[in-house]
């Protein structure tokens, strides 16, 4: 395998750029983003996946670690973006 295999996923460009997936897990069915429209009516869409995202702290050091659910990104591509990322992110939600 090459080394670039070996090399955690960064982050989509619009992103942040000090930030990388290092691994993912599949999320439980009922796991949800809850994200709010503009009329403040609540939105909720499916989680794809939690995310471990390594994130360099300023001094090359990649040692800050967080975990985010992901889900499915809009436009023409098929992409997945931090839920979090979203400037209406609510919070993560959860059916019993």
């Amino acid at each position: 395998m090459s080394e670039d295999e070996h090399q955690p996923f960064h982050m989509a460009n619009d992103e942040r750029p000090d930030s990388r997936v290092v691994q993912i897990i599949p999320a439980n069915p009922g796991s949800w983003a809850e994200l709010q429209d503009p009329g403040g009516e609540p939105i909720r869409l499916p989680l794809a996946c939690w995310a471990l995202v390594e994130e360099d702290n300023g001094r090359g050091e990649w040692n800050v670690r967080y975990v985010v659910g992901m889900i499915g990104g809009a436009g023409h591509a098929v992409r997945l973006e931090a839920a979090n990322s979203s400037p209406n992110f609510r919070g993560y939600r959860f059916d019993s």
